[in-house]
């Protein structure tokens, strides 16, 4: 994949933060992991796309 990233117009942001599944309720530790689930989305040059996920589903 990298061999196919160019200087440019390449971006990918992440940010991870509390959400319902993971943090505290009251005094109740719901969860201390953290995990993201991303696509990429590549516009290739003929003008189709493909996406590459970080799951098989």
């Amino acid at each position: 994949m990298t061999d196919q990233v160019f200087a440019g117009l390449n971006s990918l942001t992440v940010e991870l933060s509390d959400g319902w599944s993971r943090g505290s309720v009251g005094i109740f530790l719901v969860s201390d992991q953290v995990a993201l689930l991303a696509q990429l989305i590549l516009e290739l040059a003929d003008g189709s796309t493909e996406i590459v996920g970080t799951r098989d589903d």
